[in-house]
């Protein structure tokens, strides 16, 4: 029998004449053949698991036929949102999982007329929530801007000189700054309430009666019999301006509130002029502006909670204040329409340590209410004790971060769900646009999704955005030079004369994301720094962008930044590539083994062509649709042939099987508990390390230790490192060479265990 080094060097040699010979296999040819007719035939998960020929050359291909009887698990792992960080062919350890996920991109495809397909709703979901979290940031970023900044202010003219601080104050209170005079409003900042002479109170004091006496007199009038229908409309436009004037002038006295300044604007001798109880009114009221609770107003909240419990000192005190009661029922999860100033009081009167207690009979929201307040049975406090222990405060507002943003994601689930409901039934764009309920919420939820306003384009712009030519630069949408109108058009799938199109790029989104995800993750392994995110970041944003637009090969290879984003990602260095070899690929016939991609020594050009959906002419190709891109239907044979190549050498010697599976997975590898999830490279790094199989049976922690100290992984990104340490391991093995392998357990079947089980089993080796 030929030695571990000798098999592995005889296939390593030419490993293309290798895998070549293997696929020239009668057998291993009719299963290549069987797979690539009928993959694009499936659907669904049940098609491919329904078909046994099907199924089973995947799962050999990604080299876990030992596992194909678990049918339960594999599905859970296709069926993977890879998005998700918590699903869970993204919380395995063992790689082969995700790569089987990424192969497969079930329901995303429609090569039928649609008005968007599922990846692009995926999408506008994804930007609506975006749109939430990016709000959310801002939000905040602008509300620390603000309390840091604020305690600067020394003139009220220092208010209009820095732009942030004004418009945050202008949003905080309702001010249109389009429409304000700015030497009135520092008069009013300058005002003091408290002083009937001021300029707020002099200015809006009469004016707050007058309009409420307007109100009082049309209010009468209007119930009056024998009015015509025209004078009761003048009557209600009249009232609701009154009572907006009466807001806005109201807004004025609080605004006033917010400062201290002498009415000329400038400082009053030792104060502030703002102390930080006006400084959190006014973050307060900014944040509140936008109608959403979201972490920053949580967390003023809890700063408001914090500064209140002390000074409570009964029940009624809690339950008097509206702010400490609404986070009451938000903390404990208490109905919030339902749920009564009574019902709260008797709630926190009940002893729950009395299993007899009719608090019990509650739901148990009103049980961890009573357990967080010290109240008696009478409602107040015994001498000495507080209303809440620091124990209790801190079991409360964990409860209430925890729960402060459920109504708003209720609400989000809804409106999601309402457009989904709807956006199957749109039936061409004079549908879009027309005022149906379910068009209307379609049309909302994706200007919404874009953060363009209700009222920003009228309905002739909306129609010549979605109608235009995205690739035409002199188009509607692209004269606009607004990156929220083209995602817009983007959506959605309408051809020039209002009709439904068909959903067609020049490489299928999941082949963007998947380079997307390659790029950042290059460009930032050696360099961590915030600066290189960034700008690959920007990369991947221009690239998603480019790549929508590009109809041809000629028009993605005159583009330079596009080209070299590509190849980055694919780890090939665009230096070392000629346009000219590249032109060639992509006009080559990837089905002809002949073909000028096909003979080249890196086949990953072969994959990086199949990852586009070109034709023979250079143009997008309207393909049929399937499961898996060009990219990875080749892939998926690629990885047949090896496995059969390695189970091959396998059955002569285990050693050079190891060898070359080592070989395959090492560029994969992340980080050590990747190594030891997996049976076989963790016996192959032992090996080559000369370290004793008894350590598999330590602490997983102790055994990444030791790796860690053995082996740089950054040696498993070098062919040349990764080459040597292989040397390495054949020479160890072939000195142990005698001995019963278990490591041949690696490669056999398992008895039969359940799905749940495996996944756990698999979740116990993950490592964050």
């Amino acid at each position: 029998m030929l030695s571990a080094y000798t098999s592995y060097s005889l296939q390593t040699r030419d490993l293309q004449a290798s895998l070549k010979r293997v696929a020239s296999d009668s057998m291993v040819a009719r299963e290549a053949a069987y797979y690539k007719e009928n993959i694009g035939k499936v659907r669904s998960v049940d098609d491919l698991m329904n078909d046994y020929r099907l199924y089973n050359y995947v799962v050999k291909a990604h080299g876990l036929e030992e596992m194909a009887y678990a049918k339960a698990f594999i599905r859970q792992v296709l069926e993977s949102d890879l998005n998700d960080p918590k699903s869970l062919a993204n919380r395995l350890t063992d790689t082969r999982y995700l790569t089987l996920a990424a192969a497969f991109d079930f329901g995303n495809r429609s090569a039928s007329p649609a008005l968007q397909s599922e990846a692009q709703q995926d999408a506008l979901v994804a930007a609506y929530y975006s749109q939430i979290t990016n709000h959310e940031k801002q939000q905040k970023a602008e509300t620390d801007y603000y309390i840091s900044e604020a305690v600067t202010i020394s003139n009220v003219d220092d208010i209009f000189r820095d732009t942030a601080l004004r418009d945050y104050i202008y949003s905080a209170f309702a001010i249109d700054g389009a429409i304000t005079n700015e030497e009135q409003l520092k008069k009013i900042i300058a005002s003091d309430p408290a002083d009937p002479a001021s300029h707020v109170n002099a200015t809006y004091g009469p004016k707050l009666e007058e309009w409420q006496l307007k109100i009082d007199d049309l209010v009468l009038e209007r119930q009056q019999p024998g009015l015509s229908s025209t004078r009761k409309e003048q009557i209600d436009y009249l009232i609701t301006s009154y009572q907006k004037f009466i807001g806005q002038a109201e807004n004025y006295f609080k605004l006033a509130s917010a400062f201290s300044f002498n009415p000329d604007g400038t400082p009053i001798d030792g104060v502030p002029a703002q102390n930080n109880d006006q400084i959190l009114f006014v973050a307060e009221r900014f944040v509140s502006s936008s109608g959403r609770l979201d972490e920053t107003g949580a967390t003023l909240n809890y700063g408001y909670f914090t500064s209140k419990i002390d000074e409570v000192q009964s029940v009624g005190d809690l339950t008097a204040d509206s702010r400490l009661k609404d986070m009451l029922i938000v903390a404990f999860g208490l109905p919030k329409y339902t749920t009564t100033t009574g019902k709260l009081e008797w709630a926190l009167t009940q002893d729950p340590s009395d299993p007899d207690s009719p608090i019990h009979a509650e739901a148990p929201g009103f049980v961890a209410l009573a357990r967080a307040f010290n109240f008696s049975a009478d409602g107040t406090l015994a001498d000495g004790i507080s209303a809440m222990s620091a124990e209790q405060q801190n079991t409360m507002m964990s409860a209430y971060f925890e729960r402060y943003d459920d109504e708003y994601e209720a609400a989000d689930e809804k409106t999601v769900n309402q457009y989904k409901k709807y956006v199957g039934l749109v039936s061409n764009l004079s549908d879009f646009l027309s005022a149906s309920a379910g068009s209307t919420a379609v049309r909302s939820f994706a200007l919404q999704a874009f953060d363009i306003g209700p009222n920003e384009l009228s309905l002739l712009d909306l129609r010549k955005i979605l109608t235009s030519d995205i690739n035409d630069r002199r188009s509607f949408v692209n004269s606009l030079k607004d990156d929220r109108f083209l995602r817009l058009a983007k959506a959605f799938n309408f051809n020039t004369d209002g009709t439904i199109g068909t959903p067609l790029l020049a490489q299928p989104e999941s082949e963007i994301t998947r380079l997307s995800k390659a790029y950042l993750a290059e460009k930032t392994k050696s360099d961590t720094n915030a600066a290189a995110k960034t700008k690959a970041e920007d990369e991947t944003k221009y690239y998603r962008e480019q790549i929508e637009r590009i109809s041809s090969v000629s028009e993605l290879l005159s583009n330079k930044r596009l080209v070299s984003f590509m190849l980055t990602a694919e780890g090939i260095d665009p230096a070392k590539v000629k346009l000219s070899d590249l032109e060639k690929m992509f006009k080559s016939d990837l089905n002809d083994p002949k073909s000028f991609v096909n003979q080249l020594e890196d086949q990953g050009f072969r994959l990086l062509v199949a990852s586009f959906n070109f034709g023979p002419d250079g143009k997008i190709s309207e393909s049929a649709a399937s499961v898996q891109t060009r990219r990875t239907l080749m892939s998926t044979q690629d990885m047949y042939l090896r496995q059969t190549l390695e189970e091959q050498v396998g059955e002569e010697n285990e050693g050079a099987r190891l060898a070359l599976y080592f070989q395959r997975m090492a560029p994969t590898i992340k980080n050590v508990y990747e190594i030891l999830s997996d049976t076989a490279i963790a016996k192959v790094v032992r090996t080559m390390f000369g370290l004793p199989d008894e350590i598999a049976n330590g602490n997983i922690d102790m055994q990444a230790n030791v790796i860690k100290k053995n082996l740089d992984l950054a040696d498993l990104k070098d062919p040349e490192k990764v080459e040597k340490l292989i040397s390495r391991f054949l020479a160890f093995y072939e000195m142990e060479n005698g001995a019963p392998d278990p490591v041949l357990m690696a490669f056999q079947a398992p008895g039969e265990i359940s799905a749940d089980t495996l996944t756990a089993l698999a979740l116990l080796r993950t490592r964050r």
